[in-house]
């Protein structure tokens, strides 16, 4: 661990895994206990939702993480009658997840996406939130 070329592929390592690894395994982990299980919803829902979520290229600390959660509550609640269950279950996936994975700790903030941090600070003080099919989330 000496080895200076050691050390920096750790740190490497360490920050893919702190900014990827671990709030992709959350979020889907989010999603599974507040979505997919109490809805029951198919293997290939889930599959959607984590081709939706962003690519390993960019932070999924990201507004286009949440314009994936808010997509795919959409598609379930379409052509359902009963939507409030699911938009209650929607509602506490993406309350934990902006919670448990955005803002955690100091580290998770750091490397939390400028707009999305403006995003929850706006969504904290009561404004609306709103969606765009081109830009995404506002």
């Amino acid at each position: 661990l000496t080895d200076m070329g050691t050390s920096e592929k750790l740190n490497s390592l360490k920050a893919v895994l702190k900014s990827d690894t671990e709030p992709r395994l959350e979020t889907l982990a989010l999603f599974l206990e507040h979505v997919a299980i109490p809805l029951s919803l198919s293997v290939d829902v889930v599959r959607a939702f984590a081709d939706n979520l962003p690519g390993k290229e960019q932070n999924l600390r990201h507004s286009s993480s949440l314009s994936a959660i808010l997509n795919i509550a959409t598609d379930i609640c379409r052509d359902k009658e009963e939507t409030d269950g699911i938009l209650q279950c929607c509602c506490t996936f993406m309350e934990s997840w902006l919670l448990d994975v955005c803002l955690r700790d100091s580290e998770s903030i750091d490397i939390l996406q400028d707009d999305l941090l403006i995003l929850i600070c706006d969504l904290a003080s009561g404004q609306p939130l709103r969606i765009d099919k081109h830009t995404g989330v506002k």
